[in-house]
């Protein structure tokens, strides 16, 4: 939707086959901003507009879509800081120059763990419960929902009965305790949402987005 020069069309030229899980946005500032929940960073943001950056791992990726999105449904000014190398954001979040980042948990968890960083909201349904807890934003009065989801495309063309017999395989693997662990250990929650119900997933999600990014595309 931001790459208008693809040589594919990504949501006309593919069928969705399965989802396998999605990672919810985690809101994260640093420990030294000195904010203990959503209320207090958002009364800090509308003091001090256009005065509190946020870091992504580049304009259009699923970080600069979460913080944009929060923005958005709070009415915030925040600043986006695009970022070439992922590992800085989590740097400047540390040395002050950026205030937030709105991160899956895998990425800044062991920073969470060793109180660097503070996690004051899920964008999720529910709350995380492990290996830290961190509250809903839903919890906090807060209408935020925001996860990037991985799951398996095929290219349109192909044949019915291919795609199901995939999406079979996927649901069978998805059963197995050990992969199931290993994808929560990358703080992704276990999700198959199969064919013609992930196509309208996939539909649902671009629609929820596409006001954001058309006025990020105006930007650009």
């Amino acid at each position: 939707m931001l790459n208008k020069n693809l040589a594919f069309d990504p949501i006309k030229d593919f069928a969705g086959v399965s989802m396998i899980g999605a990672a919810p946005a985690i809101v994260v500032v640093p420990s030294a901003l000195g904010v203990s929940d959503l209320d207090a960073f958002i009364a800090l943001a509308k003091v001090k507009p256009g005065q509190l950056n946020y870091g992504s791992a580049g304009v259009g990726t699923a970080t600069h879509l979460a913080g944009a999105y929060f923005a958005a449904q709070t009415n915030l000014n925040l600043v986006h800081v695009p970022y070439t190398v992922s590992s800085n954001i989590i740097s400047d979040m540390l040395s002050g120059a950026i205030q937030a980042s709105f991160d899956p948990l895998a990425f800044v968890l062991s920073f969470l763990q060793n109180g660097s960083l503070r996690a004051l909201a899920v964008g999720a349904d529910e709350p995380v419960t492990e290996p830290v807890k961190i509250p809903t934003a839903l919890s906090q009065g807060v209408e935020y929902r925001f996860a990037t989801w991985y799951g398996i495309l095929a290219p349109v063309k192909t044949p019915k009965p291919v795609l199901q017999t995939l999406a079979d395989a996927f649901a069978t693997a998805s059963r197995d305790g050990e992969l199931q662990q290993k994808i929560k250990a990358q703080g992704i929650g276990p999700e198959i949402v199969a064919l013609g119900a992930f196509d309208s997933y996939i539909d649902g999600d671009l629609a929820q987005l596409a006001p954001l990014v058309n006025g990020i595309a105006e930007k650009q």
